[in-house]
């Protein structure tokens, strides 16, 4: 007997009545993931921008226009990988206030 006929006389799973709702809970997690994100990008990459206005250019070491692009890229890998290790330290309270409010 071929596989496609085997397949087609299994049973369906039925869903229970008493089973979970997973699509909540993965839209709560998958909200609350972008949150994060959104916070520590945000939070994260404002700060870096000041720090980076605070200084001035050396006299002569500067890169010129390079530099500028290549500055950006790494800012943006540095506020990933802080966003990744502490954002839910500052998201978290905030994802809190906001998930009471939409309840």
């Amino acid at each position: 007997m071929p596989l496609s006929d085997t397949l087609k006389t299994l049973p369906l799973a039925e869903k229970t009545p008493d089973a979970p709702d997973v699509s909540k809970n993965a839209d709560k997690e998958e909200f609350r993931k972008v949150f994060h994100q959104f916070v520590g990008t945000t939070l994260y990459g404002q700060m870096l921008k000041s720090m980076r206005q605070t200084q001035q250019k050396p006299a002569y070491f500067d890169g010129g226009r390079a530099e500028e692009i290549f500055q950006q890229q790494l800012d943006q890998q540095l506020v990933d990988r802080v966003t990744e290790a502490s954002s839910r330290t500052v998201s978290d309270p905030m994802f809190k206030l906001i998930t009471m409010r939409r309840s």
